[in-house]
């Protein structure tokens, strides 16, 4: 969720939490809050919990002119789990079924918003070339120390019950 928020919202200045443990102090994230100020003033607001009997959407971004809500996951998974692949499948691969898309809705009215088809199968391959040494690695190893840095933010603000601000300018999202 973090790194959804960077990639949509930018660098972040400010990380507010709170984090409940499961009961015989494993030390497991039971239910968690956080809530980010980015640089550009936008707030985004991550939520988890394992014991939800009746999870809300699993993606919500709300605007001054509409909100875009996508209820399930990522259906690549479930085409793994069920043996499917990206050589099995072909261009199917990844391309969410209508039913599965997000919807946009602006006050009574709700639009469906087709799925950018998801890349799993050129991912993988590309990081497999850049251990290789034969092609840069798809995904900045930076962006994981950022979003690392948020998550301990976020429990450093968690176990403080106070927020945390950035003290340095964040170098990217």
């Amino acid at each position: 969720m973090v790194d959804q928020a960077l990639v949509l919202c930018g660098p972040v200045e400010r990380v507010y939490a709170e984090m409940r443990t499961r009961d015989g102090g494993e030390g497991l994230d039971e239910d968690v809050f956080v809530a980010l100020t980015h640089r550009n003033g936008v707030r985004s607001q991550l939520s988890g919990s394992w014991r939800q009997g009746a999870p809300g959407p699993r993606f919500r971004a709300t605007g001054t002119t509409g909100t875009y809500v996508v209820d399930g996951v990522d259906g690549q998974e479930a085409l793994l789990i069920s043996g499917a692949s990206p050589a099995s499948e072909g261009e199917r691969w990844g391309a969410e079924p209508e039913r599965c898309w997000g919807q946009v809705l602006r006050g009574d009215h709700a639009e469906s918003a087709p799925s950018a088809r998801g890349e799993w199968d050129l991912f993988y391959p590309a990081f497999a070339a850049a251990v290789r040494g034969t092609r840069p690695l798809p995904v900045d190893p930076w962006d994981a120390v950022t979003i690392a840095t948020v998550l301990d933010a976020a429990r450093g603000s968690a176990a403080s019950r106070s927020g945390w601000r950035r003290r340095e300018s964040p170098s990217g999202g």
